[in-house]
């Protein structure tokens, strides 16, 4: 190979390398930076170890209440409404005199409809209903039964929704105990269960607890006291509060290590 054909070989060589970097250039210049790709990977640790411990409490209601009422159907709405009244009346004035407080005895209904008849087959008002109630709290359970006896013979025709409860207060105190008893319970069954399983349990990063409806001992409906026509019971009433359970369940959840 002659001199004048290595220099040819070189700068043809040389010249390319100048149109590739004018090439990248311009291609940059055109569509901007090349991009570039970073993949990262992170690893973090998911999950927790849930745990359930359930209490049940027995509890004796502290609190009744019961519905007292009547409907009378007279010629003229006021007739209807002055016995209506009286019986009212008559029944609160001997509540108080029972003991029961006045902020215990409350109004719960009242109301005046037409009574129609249709028999000539078109509508035609043949008097007036008037219905009302007195909803009644007692403390002192030994009360009910004498509270009915005295209602019926007042000329009360409906009693009915008697229902033993829990005061706020003693609602409160129960469901401490209770709360406490499943988070106990919860706390073994989680040690037990974690030792068995050979896991090692952290601090306690989450807690849930399903809280029940409020426990209603016993509950009746109008039909369950049967008056006779004349308004009296049929018999005797005896009426007993009972006892009921109270269910309350709680969730740990603990961190894994």
């Amino acid at each position: 190979m002659t001199s004048k054909s290595a220099l040819t070989i070189f700068v043809t060589g040389v010249m390319c390398c100048a149109v590739s970097v004018v090439a990248v250039i311009l291609t940059a210049k055109t569509f901007g930076p090349l991009p570039l790709s970073v993949s990262q990977t992170t690893t973090q640790k998911q999950g927790t170890f849930d745990v359930t411990g359930q209490s049940e409490v027995t509890v004796v209601p502290d609190n009744a209440e019961l519905t007292l009422g009547l409907e009378v159907t007279k010629p003229k709405v006021a007739e209807a409404q002055i016995q209506v009244n009286q019986v009212i009346s008559d029944l609160t004035t001997k509540l108080k005199t029972m003991g029961i407080d006045a902020k215990d005895i409350k109004t719960q209904n009242y109301s005046v409809n037409p009574n129609y008849d249709y028999t000539t087959g078109t509508q035609r008002t043949n008097g007036y209903r008037v219905s009302s109630s007195l909803r009644v709290n007692v403390k002192q359970f030994d009360q009910i039964n004498g509270i009915i006896d005295t209602a019926t013979a007042a000329g009360v025709t409906e009693i009915g929704n008697v229902q033993f409860t829990l005061s706020d207060e003693k609602e409160a105190e129960v469901k401490q105990q209770a709360r406490k008893e499943a988070i106990d319970k919860a706390k073994n069954n989680a040690s037990e269960l974690s030792g068995l399983a050979g896991m090692k349990l952290g601090k306690i990063v989450n807690i849930s607890e399903l809280t029940p409806a409020r426990p209603i001992m016993y509950e009746s409906s109008k039909s369950a006291i049967s008056l006779s026509a004349g308004g009296a019971l049929d018999q005797a009433t005896n009426i007993e509060a009972g006892s009921s359970s109270y269910t309350y369940t709680v969730t740990l959840s603990y961190e894994t290590l």
